[in-house]
């Protein structure tokens, strides 16, 4: 994650919501 990791979570939510969602903020 080199850029904003919020904006990564919603570009990949698939993938962040098996990542880093404890790190990123969950909706």
């Amino acid at each position: 994650m080199s850029k904003n990791p919020t904006l990564l979570y919603f570009q990949e939510s698939d993938k962040a919501d098996s990542i880093d969602t404890d790190s990123i903020m969950p909706l």
